[in-house]
């Protein structure tokens, strides 16, 4: 088995923000012939830790199958002595894959008692905010702007390790050969490590879904049809690339497709956020319709208190699908009851909305929970 370690440059490490020490944190990433424990060789593991204040990055890689256990054994006491594992999906394969494999070669282990961040399942909520089709380390890689220098495929790394451990059982072999196959094996590795080191700082980003509103500096209509919020956010956790997310569907039939229609921008601190405002006739339902008549003609419940002065052949009791009253205007969405009374477009419609006035354009209080709760269900 081949051991290398380096040193890499210091990387803002947002451990506040996700919740972990980098002193008691290990990243790692596997590399295998295949996906089952049972018929594939573990063949090259990569770990990234802090040493005395320094990042240092180690690499094992086998020689041959044989190498397997050794390699094995020497990531598992290395996590052992850490409480967080940092992966990027390793709890859908690595750690699955490590927790069987240690099994089939009798090797005791602590994986199940560690701490899991997982960085893909921490950061897919954005792929919605971001536009992004998939969500796999490379493509959050080219969106932070990061090129790395391997340009292998997983299956590539089998076929080459295969190559590799021939050439090194055959000793007629160019050892030039092995050295450029050694080369590229660990090179695939080494960039998945530093690639994750780059996608941390992606963690800037969920502040927007965790309420770090610091303030609202502006709310105002644009050409009538938006209303329009400017924003600044904690200077704790800056947004570190400009973040630019759109969409636009006409379909509103759902609780979460209005929100479909937004424009949101971000950088270092500052943001904007713009939503479409409906306008025209919605619905406010009474929650106790049964103390409730309907009056047919005027098409609203009126409480009973009320309608026993209403002609008995002018009203029926109420039912909870028509015990509402009638409301046209302007009106912003909500993803729950944030302002009262809250109104929709019929009974069964999940989206509600509030009608909007002069109250929010004034309460900042009242902007930056509406703010907050707008951005959790765009990174939902």
């Amino acid at each position: 088995m081949i051991i290398i370690t380096e040193t890499i440059d210091y990387f803002a490490t947002y451990h506040e923000f996700l919740g972990y020490s980098p002193k008691s944190s290990l990243f790692f990433d596997i590399e295998t012939t295949g996906f089952s424990p049972a018929s594939s060789t573990l063949f090259l593991i990569g770990m990234l830790y802090l040493d005395n204040d320094c990042w240092k990055l180690t690499q094992l890689l086998a020689e041959d199958a044989d190498d397997e256990y050794q390699l094995l054994r020497t990531f598992l006491d290395t996590a052992a002595r850490y409480e967080t594992l940092i992966h990027f999906n390793g709890s859908t394969f690595d750690l699955p894959y490590l927790t069987k494999k240690a099994q089939i070669l009798h090797l005791p282990h602590a994986l199940d008692r560690l701490r899991s961040l997982d960085l893909y399942r921490t950061f897919r909520p954005l792929g919605k905010l971001l536009s992004l089709e998939h969500m796999k380390q490379q493509n959050l890689e080219t969106f932070l702007g990061w090129k790395r220098k391997d340009q292998l495929t997983g299956k590539d790394m089998v076929s080459l390790f295969h190559e590799y451990t021939e050439i090194r059982r055959n000793s007629h072999k160019k050892l030039s050969d092995s050295a450029r196959l050694q080369t590229l094996l660990l090179l695939h590795n080494h960039d998945d490590m530093l690639g994750m080191t780059k996608l941390i700082c992606m963690a800037a980003y969920l502040e927007l879904r965790d309420g770090a509103i610091q303030a609202v500096s502006s709310c105002d209509f644009q050409e009538n049809t938006r209303l329009h919020f400017t924003f600044s956010l904690s200077d704790a956790v800056p947004i570190p690339f400009s973040l630019c997310g759109q969409k636009s569907r006409p379909d509103r039939t759902s609780a979460k497709s209005f929100y479909s229609d937004y424009e949101l921008t971000a950088e270092g601190i500052h943001g904007t956020l713009s939503l479409p405002v409906y306008e025209g006739t919605l619905f406010h339902f009474f929650s106790d319709y049964k103390n409730y008549y309907y009056l047919p003609v005027e098409d609203q419940a009126i409480h009973k208190s009320v309608a026993a002065f209403v002609d008995k052949t002018c009203r029926t009791p109420a039912k909870a699908s028509n015990c509402y009253i009638k409301k046209s205007g302007t009106f912003l969405p909500q993803p729950e009851e944030i302002v009262s009374p809250i109104f929709k477009h019929s009974y069964e419609e999940n989206q509600l909305y509030f009608s909007y006035s002069e109250l929010l354009t004034e309460h900042t209080a009242l902007q930056k929970t509406y703010l907050s709760a707008v951005l959790r269900i765009l990174l939902a």
